[in-house]
């Protein structure tokens, strides 16, 4: 008789060791793969920075100068329907976040943003001319909400919103600020592509959210789907006009030199109606050694359509409160300009260069926010604004800031290079990488 042998199993033991092989292997592999992720996440976010830096150079190609931080026409918008108060010369420190009215140039209504002027230069011409069709040549404010140029939209108009679709009689107006755009988003980004600002007062962005509008012309005793979600989406690049807030507040109270100049970055907002951006001949320094755009993390106080919060400097504010512009030790991380006079021929005199510094206990806002605690913030944004400005814009939690592994940061410099630098840089080179016309002999470290 013959009998066959039952077929040996695994034991536990055997089982186990397994088990325990792969777990390490795993280990081995996961941060690996996690690396080539965030460097594949990396890469798409320089190539965005990059094809930034090509839109500007083809805005000052087609116009001889670099788009303005924040802008808008003035005009008397005659001849409208239902014409809106004229677009007074938007500026960055005496207007609130989404701000829809204002009363004269230091307190006017939010301005269109300096990545608006770009469209044409990013393949997104479409929206910009329905922007400017909608707008009569961008002569409306940039968060009106009524009005607009003839046969636009509904009686007196739409505002800046355009037709998303929806039914023929009540179709859904959404406004152009809650467009996402991918060309302005960082993939390693782990916050939310909307601003966290939701709440329908001055200085908020809820109003243009489509669970706070109502579709034009309203219809009565009739029900109509319901429009799709959406919300005011922000950015992760933003321009940086200056070194340190000071330089951001209104020229006319910058007095004393030792503290702030007018803003001393490339993407410079207006000071008068007449202003115009700056040409490449104005960075002095040279434009392989000036930064254009910086990366940032901000959740909320960043909309890319808004000139108001799509911008930030290189020195933070910190959370100081009842800051004056007279104290210069009420300024704790802002730098001092220094003064350097150099003996030249008698014919000539001497030669006076002027350039900033950080000292002790100063630090760059590279990568500083809330990251470990919940208490440190970038700028207590409030502080240093005028006007109705004041008590109705909150707190920017960060500045040129970034996901990235390492603590690095990619910037856009003014000749289109991209790079990123690491936030242990000094403080004193990285605001002297950022102004135009410093003087500074140094170049990117990245």
């Amino acid at each position: 008789m013959v009998t066959k042998s039952r077929g040996r199993g695994f034991t536990l033991v055997e089982l186990l060791v397994v088990i325990a092989i792969i777990g390490v292997l795993v280990a081995l592999l996961l941060p690996a793969i996690q690396a080539a992720r965030e460097a594949a996440r990396r890469n798409s976010c320089q190539n965005k920075l990059k094809q930034l830096g090509v839109a500007f150079q083809n805005h000052h190609d087609s116009f001889k100068k670099l788009p303005l931080l924040t802008w808008g026409t003035v005009s008397g918008n005659t001849g409208q329907q239902n014409p809106v108060s004229p677009t007074y010369l938007p500026n960055v420190w005496g207007t609130a976040a989404g701000q829809q009215t204002g009363s004269n140039d230091t307190n006017p209504q939010a301005g269109y943003s300096w990545l608006v002027r770009l469209l044409p230069f990013m393949e997104q011409t479409a929206m910009y001319s329905l922007m400017s069709q909608t707008s009569n040549k961008f002569s409306f404010p940039a968060f009106a909400m009524s009005g607009g140029a003839n046969q636009v939209g509904g009686t007196g108009g739409v505002g800046l919103r355009y037709n998303m679709g929806g039914p023929p009689a009540n179709p859904w107006w959404r406004h152009f600020s809650t467009v996402d755009l991918d060309e302005v988003k960082c993939p390693s980004f782990s916050g939310d592509s909307s601003s966290g600002l939701t709440g329908t007062g001055v200085g908020q962005y809820g109003q243009y959210s489509s669970t706070n509008q109502q579709p034009l012309p309203l219809m009565t005793n009739q029900q109509f789907p319901t429009a799709p979600t959406y919300n005011v989406t922000i950015t992760n690049y933003k321009a940086v006009p200056a070194t340190h807030y000071y330089c951001m507040q209104n020229p006319n109270n910058i007095s004393d030199g030792t503290k702030g100049e007018n803003p001393n970055g490339a993407i410079v907002p207006p000071l008068t109606t007449d202003s115009q951006g700056l040409g490449f001949r104005s960075l002095t320094d040279g434009t392989s050694k000036t930064i254009m755009v910086a990366e940032c993390k901000e959740q909320n106080l960043s909309s890319w359509y808004d000139g108001t919060t799509s911008w930030v400097v290189g020195i933070p504010l910190g959370k100081a409160s009842n800051l004056t512009n007279t104290t210069n030790a009420q300024w704790p991380y802002q730098p001092l300009r220094q003064i350097m006079t150099t003996a030249v021929p008698a014919t000539k005199g001497t030669s006076t260069t002027y350039f900033w510094i950080v000292s002790s206990p100063g630090v760059s806002g590279l990568n500083y926010g809330p990251k470990t605690d919940p208490n440190k913030t970038y700028a207590n944004t409030a502080v240093w604004m005028s006007g109705s400005a004041q008590g109705q814009t909150g707190t920017t939690a960060w500045g040129p800031s970034s996901d990235h592994s390492g603590g690095l940061v990619l910037h856009t410099w003014g000749d289109a290079h991209v790079s990123a630098l690491g936030d242990d840089i000094d403080p004193s080179l990285y605001i002297q990488l950022i102004t135009r016309g410093g003087r500074e002999p140094v170049a990117d470290p990245g």
